[in-house]
């Protein structure tokens, strides 16, 4: 398989996506079939074992590290592409006036945190919150959830979420803070 990954690549082995390429052939364990290798199974072993410290070296020392760099480099890459087109997508929408559904939430979210008279009016319109399915709430919505249950309203969550028994992926974490200023979301495994 090598061989001929080899063979069509030699041209190429200038470019730093066709080594690493190549290299991710041997980003593996060692299987060896020895089926015409030798007569003695004392032979057979002592073949098997010089490969396999071989390609251990060769793993150790050049594919892994290699390959890191690489996958570092690409996700950097990646990172700034995708973080650009995010850009320019929201860009686009503010040209067009258009929202989605996560620059509501963000909107929202900010207003919230920025503007006390808009979160006080409507802490007054809106004194009770229903939230169904909180375990499936994001952090983004849990903020929007926190600003407005300020002063009082998170401690009766708190409580509520404690009597029922039931875990959550991310309540305990979201409903021990009384202040939303001091809600930091993260989401325990499983």
């Amino acid at each position: 398989m090598f061989r001929g990954q080899l063979r069509v690549s030699r041209g190429c082995l200038d470019r730093p996506s066709v080594v690493a390429s190549l290299l991710d052939t041997w980003d593996c364990k060692s299987k060896i079939t020895q089926k015409w290798w030798a007569d003695s199974a004392a032979e057979k072993k002592r073949l098997r074992d010089l490969i396999e410290g071989l390609h251990e070296n060769f793993h150790t020392a050049i594919v892994e590290p290699y390959l890191a760099e690489w996958r570092h480099y690409v996700y950097r890459l990646s990172v700034t592409l995708l973080s650009r087109a995010r850009e320019s997508a929201a860009a686009g929408r503010r040209r067009l006036n258009s929202l989605n559904y996560g620059d509501l939430l963000k909107l929202t979210a900010r207003v919230l945190r920025e503007n006390e008279p808009v979160r006080r009016a409507l802490q007054q319109k809106f004194r009770h919150l229903l939230v169904d399915e909180f375990q499936d709430t994001d952090p983004l919505q849990a903020e929007i959830l926190f600003w407005l249950a300020e002063d009082g309203a998170a401690s009766r969550v708190n409580r509520k979420l404690r009597q029922t028994g039931e875990r959550f992926r991310c309540g305990p974490v979201l409903c021990s803070c009384r202040r939303p200023q001091a809600v930091h979301l993260s989401f325990p495994p499983g």
